[in-house]
């Protein structure tokens, strides 16, 4: 079996399926992400580098890997007004959030001759149904849907997406105020924010051979947003 690769690792969520995924002794895993990694296990390589410069992403020696399993958690969320944004801010949250993972799927299938792809995730949003103040991670996480559908066409492996909601990490954190936090709880069915686990939980069952009947599916976890 070949190894797992996840992008955005060093985040709440690419950690949490990190060490999820290792909790299976035959399982390794290559992360990327432009922070350093929590993870001290010998079965986990870290790779730093910025998944908004496309060109940092060609520099990896894929050949190296034999990848059959993509997880892609990696994302920006600037939560900025239209009117807030540069050309440059644009340009890299859209390439951190969708872009990237194009470019890693086309590396991978022209460098790495040992990889078969065998199942993908990547994580939207449920932005990406209901809209956003921040039109630009609106429009990234949207288009996951659409390379999801393409991909669908050309790739010879199960490909699924996990949307969540309003969930608690650092990210939401930092750009989320109390009052829209509240505001978003406030309009769930669960009445609370989602959890880490509520989101990796679902991408471990999306791993597993139970969901293997799962294909081409947008799964939205968010407390029933309305």
């Amino acid at each position: 079996m070949g190894i797992y690769l996840v992008t955005g690792s060093s985040g709440d969520i690419g950690s949490d399926i990190c060490e999820k995924i290792l909790e299976n002794e035959s399982n390794s895993i290559l992360g990327l992400d432009i922070k350093p990694s929590r993870i001290n296990n010998t079965r986990y390589k870290h790779i730093e580098l910025d998944l908004g410069n496309l060109k940092e992403i060609e520099k990896v020696d894929w050949e190296k890997f034999n990848i059959s399993t993509v997880i892609h958690t990696a994302g920006v969320y600037k939560s900025k007004l239209i009117e807030e944004y540069d050309l440059s801010s644009i340009t890299y949250t859209v390439n951190v959030n969708v872009i990237s993972i194009v470019v890693i799927i086309q590396q991978l299938l022209n460098k790495s001759t040992n990889t078969k792809l065998e199942n993908l995730i990547m994580i939207s949003s449920t932005a990406e149904k209901l809209g956003s103040r921040d039109p630009v991670y609106s429009l990234s996480k949207s288009a996951i849907v659409g390379v999801l559908k393409s991909f669908e066409k050309t790739l010879n492996c199960r490909i699924n997406i996990v949307s969540p909601g309003l969930i608690d990490t650092k990210m939401s954190r930092e750009n989320q105020t109390i009052q829209r936090k509240q505001y978003h709880v406030n309009n769930t069915l669960a009445k609370r924010m989602g959890k880490i686990e509520d989101v990796t939980n679902l991408v471990m069952f999306l791993l597993s051979d139970e969901s293997s009947y799962i294909w081409g599916e947008n799964i939205y976890i968010n407390g029933g947003m309305l």
